[in-house]
């Protein structure tokens, strides 16, 4: 089984051409990001090339691979059917990949527990994707209204004399000139428009609220919650 067995280590996003023809890899980064690690075969430890408890995303091109958590196949055990794992916390195994081998050579003789399929469904998932810009957008303007006390100027102030005069004589109380102002004002913010990045695509969304440096997204790049 080793004789046959290929093995590719590397960096992600250099060496994307060796992996076409690759059955299982594993990537120290979510979202496959980082160093990698590519097998044909069993590989019953993978401290033998460093990646042992390192593997946090996966990508199965063929097969069905048996993951494990201890060497040997021992430990906790999930099946990956072909298929993309941007995040292994869905099926609790981040960095939790010690052995992994094909289900089709699985041995009695390893006396591995009952793996646990892994069906991954990418709206359960939930990762951080990186915010690139935050836009408040106002609503629409309003009016702010005042009452203020009139301003008499050199030219008004005799006939405001008069008038006063004329309502001490007549007995009505006297009254203080007052003016109704208003203006326009910014309406305030309905919502923030903000673009983010997931797995290389810009997408849009409006919250009620200003984000921080990440959103949470779905396996899809949707917003959660």
């Amino acid at each position: 089984m080793r004789s046959s067995l290929k093995v590719l280590l590397g960096v992600a996003g250099l060496a994307l051409a060796a992996q076409a023809g690759a059955q299982v890899t594993f990537y120290e980064g979510e979202g496959y990001l980082g160093r990698f690690l590519t097998a044909d075969g069993a590989i019953p430890d993978l401290s033998l090339y460093q990646f042992d408890d390192r593997a946090t995303s996966a990508s199965v091109a063929n097969g069905r691979w048996e993951a494990c958590s201890k060497p040997a196949f021992q430990g906790r055990c999930v099946v990956l059917e072909p298929g993309s794992y941007p995040s292994l916390a869905s099926i609790q195994m981040m960095r939790s990949v010690a052995s992994v081998r094909p289900v089709a050579e699985a041995r009695v003789g390893y006396q591995a527990p009952a793996p646990v399929v892994a069906s991954v469904n990418p709206a359960d998932q939930v990762f951080a994707a990186r915010v690139t810009s935050v836009r408040p957008i106002s609503g629409a303007p309003a009016e702010r209204c005042w009452m203020e006390r009139q301003q008499v100027g050199p030219v008004e102030l005799p006939g405001v004399l008069l008038n006063g005069m004329g309502d001490l004589l007549a007995g009505k109380p006297q009254t203080t000139p007052y003016v109704q102002r208003c203006e326009k004002v910014a309406g305030a913010t309905a919502y923030w428009d903000v673009t983010y990045e997931f797995q290389g695509i810009e997408h849009h969304v409006q919250l009620s609220a200003p984000p921080g440096s990440t959103i949470a997204v779905n396996g899809f790049g949707q917003p959660r919650g």
